[in-house]
């Protein structure tokens, strides 16, 4: 199967796409007008917003995947087997994305459980928390791995990006989470920091179709 310009930018649009739906699941999730208590908002989460999760996580997931062919496209300089390689790691990562917004789901249900029957918050919902905290810690292991070899190869410019294309990296933008938490407030904060993963997420793929949108380099084959 061989990547045009043409593919690499429709893949970069569902990744938008994609992103953009975990982003506002992440909205159902946690915002209530005038709580930032992240936690006990999804004690007020209706049952009706729990299945658009379900069905949020499955379809960007999807999207995601998907998506690979614009990493793919954008990483034609690079060899063969680093190519294969992020492009493979970039998969992993966007699968666990679905997987942790999945997971994330027993906790909404758990806190759902605390409130109707009048059981201890944290308590409830510590089982449901450990099992999304450990996905989320395999998921940060290999994004970290990405990222080195990411940011090696548009250094390098062993990519379709300019080497400016680093500062819109995920990981790099997660470096500005501290400092947006504490200017932020109220309802602001709860729905960017609430949503954070999955919004450095809708920049990187905007960004990067953006960057891409002009560049008609040969197509990139999968080898």
């Amino acid at each position: 199967m061989t990547v045009t310009y043409k593919k690499a930018r429709l893949s970069g649009i569902l990744g938008i796409i994609g992103s953009s739906m975990l982003f506002y699941g992440d909205y159902l999730f946690h915002y209530v007008p005038g709580s930032t208590d992240m936690l006990y908002n999804l004690t007020q989460i209706s049952d009706f917003k729990i299945y658009i999760n379900a069905f949020i996580a499955v379809v960007a997931t999807w999207l995601y995947l998907a998506s690979v062919f614009h990493i793919y496209y954008s990483f034609s300089p690079s060899s063969p087997v680093i190519r294969n390689l992020i492009t493979a790691l970039f998969s992993t990562v966007f699968l666990m994305y679905g997987i942790e917004h999945a997971a994330y789901l027993s906790l909404a249900i758990s806190a759902k459980i605390s409130a109707l029957h009048n059981l201890p918050l944290e308590e409830t919902t510590a089982f449901a928390w450990k099992i999304f905290t450990g996905i989320e810690s395999m998921g940060s292991f290999i994004a970290l791995f990405l990222t080195l070899l990411f940011l090696i190869q548009v250094l390098r410019k062993q990519t379709l990006y300019p080497r400016w294309m680093i500062v819109f990296f995920p990981s790099i933008l997660l470096i500005f989470k501290p400092s947006l938490s504490g200017f932020l407030t109220g309802d602001v904060w709860t729905v960017i920091i609430g949503g954070y993963y999955n919004l450095i997420m809708i920049v990187f793929f905007t960004v990067s179709t953006l960057t891409l949108w002009k560049v008609k380099e040969p197509v990139a084959s999968f080898q």
